[in-house]
C-alpha cells in the first residue's frame, strides 16, 4: 500500500480474487489487467481488507476469525452464520481460503486441504509463489528503502544466489586457516623429533 491510498498488484502474480464477509467486503470480486494494477480510494472503503483477505489466503494469518469476520455473517449474538472466503486465481489455479463455524479449510485445484493449527500447506505455498517481497502489510516501511546500504545488498545477494559463495568462500578460508595451523603444528613436530 502506498502512502496515497492505493494498492498495487502485479497480474502475472494473480487473475483474480473474490473476497465473501471479511471485513468490508461481503461479495466481492476483482478481475486485474496484464501488468501492474491500482486499487485506489479514499479511506475506509476496504482496499487494506484486500490485502488483508490475500494475506489470510496465502499466510493463514491471523488465526482467529474475529479482525476479519464481517459484519454480514454474524447473527445478533455475533455467532457466524455464513462462511468466510477468499478465491485467489493466478496462471497456476485456484486457492481458495474458507472458514465456517464447523469448517477451516484450503481448497487448491479442487483438493480439499484441512488447516492444521498454524501450518499452511505446501500446496497452498506452491500455487501461490508468493513471498514477503511480494506482500507488504499496510504499515510495512517502503520496500528497501527503509534498509542500510548492508541490508540492501545482503538482500541482493541473496535474490541472485551470491550469498552461497560467501558461505563457500568462508568455508575455504577457515580450512585454509585450520589448514595452516595444522602445518605449523606439524613443523613443530618435525622440530621437537629433530
Amino acid at each position: 500500500i502506498l502512502f496515497q491510498k492505493r494498492v498495487i498488484i502485479n497480474r502475472s502474480m494473480i487473475k483474480s480474487i473474490q473476497i465473501k464477509n471479511i471485513q468490508s467486503h461481503k461479495d466481492t470480486s476483482l478481475e486485474f489487467s496484464p501488468g501492474i494494477n491500482a486499487i485506489v480510494g479514499s479511506s475506509n472503503n476496504g482496499k487494506s481488507a484486500v490485502l488483508r483477505a490475500l494475506y489470510w489466503a496465502r499466510y493463514n494469518r491471523p488465526l482467529g476469525t474475529d479482525t476479519l469476520l464481517s459484519h454480514w455473517a454474524v447473527d445478533k449474538k455475533g455467532n457466524q452464520i455464513a462462511p468466510m472466503e477468499v478465491c485467489v486465481e493466478n496462471d497456476f489455479g485456484v486457492v481458495i481460503r474458507r472458514r465456517t463455524k464447523d469448517e477451516n479449510q484450503y481448497i487448491v485445484n479442487n483438493e480439499e486441504l484441512n488447516v492444521v493449527k498454524t501450518d499452511v500447506p505446501a500446496e497452498v505455498e506452491s500455487l501461490f509463489r508468493l513471498s514477503d517481497t511480494n506482500i507488504q502489510k499496510q504499515q510495512d516501511a517502503p520496500f528497501l528503502l527503509s534498509l542500510s546500504s548492508g541490508q540492501v545488498a545482503q538482500y541482493f545477494n541473496k535474490t541472485v544466489r551470491l550469498d552461497i559463495i560467501d558461505k563457500v568462500l568462508s568455508n575455504a578460508e577457515n580450512k585454509r586457516r585450520k589448514t595452516n595451523q595444522e602445518i605449523a603444528q606439524t613443523e613443530d613436530l618435525c622440530s621437537e623429533y629433530k
